[in-house]
């Protein structure tokens, strides 16, 4: 017997045509329009935010040209201490006393307690006071010292100049209980009153007047003495 033969195999299906496509012709018009515009809108608006980005770089960095650098806030500042009372102004304790009147060297002080006891003193008695007047020059106590010994001893003349001696050295000598009125009752004498005089001109002025009215009312001086006295007041009365 003849062998058997196969059948023969099936043939594959034929492909299916591709799909046509749709033609420009087959998409309505507002869809085909739509897909147009949006991509331009889109790249419009993209390049309207690129420039608004760049116009405000530009104006804050004109703002910051313009304004220049920021100050440093200042740190608060503690408020000021409470005003001090002012110091309440001393009492006026009145003018310094005379220059013999505080404290006096011993060697002067000796003599001065000499001096008031009625003790007359010659010039060698009086040498610590000469030569505390040579080693202390702008000391007016010394010629304060010589000046009383003097008009003890009648030298007129001498204790007006030591007296001098002493304002010039230091004005406030003025204050001494015994210059004023030595140099009054020295200016009523013939041979030194001129000298006299002049001292009470020099260092007191018209602040003599009330010691010289004393002299003149006290009823002791003589005429003459008297005279030489209120020639010397007309004198004062015009300082």
């Amino acid at each position: 017997e003849p062998p058997a033969t196969e059948p023969p195999a099936p043939e594959p299906p034929a492909p299916e045509p591709p799909a046509p496509e749709p033609s420009r012709a087959a998409v309505p018009e507002p869809e085909r329009a739509a897909d147009e515009v949006a991509p331009r809108r889109r790249g419009r608006a993209a390049i309207v935010a690129a420039v608004l980005l760049l116009a405000a770089g530009a104006g804050a960095t004109w703002l910051a040209s313009t304004r220049g650098p920021e100050r440093p806030t200042p740190a608060p500042t503690a408020p000021p201490p409470p005003a001090e009372e002012p110091a309440p102004e001393p009492e006026d304790a009145g003018p310094p006393p005379a220059p013999l009147e505080g404290d006096v060297p011993a060697p002067l002080a000796d003599l001065l307690r000499r001096i008031e006891a009625g003790e007359r003193l010659d010039r060698e008695d009086l040498r610590d006071a000469y030569v505390w007047a040579r080693d202390h020059q702008d000391d007016p106590r010394p010629h304060l010292v010589l000046a009383r010994a003097f008009v003890a001893l009648g030298w007129n003349s001498d204790a007006v100049s030591r007296y001098q001696e002493a304002w010039e050295r230091d004005p406030g000598a003025r204050r001494d209980p015994r210059m004023l009125a030595d140099l009054v009752t020295i200016a009523t004498r013939p041979e030194s009153g001129d000298a006299a005089a002049e001292a009470l001109v020099r260092i007191y002025g018209a602040e003599a007047l009330d010691a010289v009215d004393r002299a003149l009312d006290g009823g002791e001086l003589r005429r003459e003495e008297a005279d030489r006295l209120r020639r010397v007041r007309n004198r004062l009365a015009r300082r």
